[in-house]
């Protein structure tokens, strides 16, 4: 038994190629790539002097959220006559189980779409 060990001692290793390891796969460099994508696209938001119209802020919004904190609250904020803080919590609630991933995709996706088209009218 202590040959067969030796043997695939190298396989059971992590392997340090930029694609990942055998049993992580390239999905650890995908996400930082996304990550990174996704720390630029919300970078420009912030600073960005475009005036984007309500919809696409709230989109923006819950995709932040959920991307940053996972899944919003499952009951609304406890203030009813607080209008913003309920259009936020129900934006983000829409997205709830997401996967953190595909709302940074989709939030730089946005993000791009609402910059780009923002400034070209």
């Amino acid at each position: 038994l202590r040959p067969i060990i030796c043997v695939a001692r190298p396989f059971l290793r992590a392997s340090k190629s930029p694609m990942g390891n055998a049993i992580n796969g390239p999905s650890l460099e995908v996400d930082a790539v996304v990550e990174a994508a996704f720390n630029d696209a919300s970078a420009r938001v912030r600073s960005s002097d475009v005036s984007l119209p309500t919809a696409v802020r709230l989109r923006l919004y819950a995709l932040y959220k959920q991307s940053v904190e996972s899944d919003a609250p499952s009951s609304p904020p406890t203030s009813v006559l607080d209008a913003a803080s309920q259009l936020k919590w129900r934006a983000w609630a829409e997205v709830r189980g997401m996967a953190r991933a595909e709302a940074m995709r989709l939030y730089v996706s946005a993000a791009d779409a609402a910059l780009d088209g923002g400034a070209d009218g």
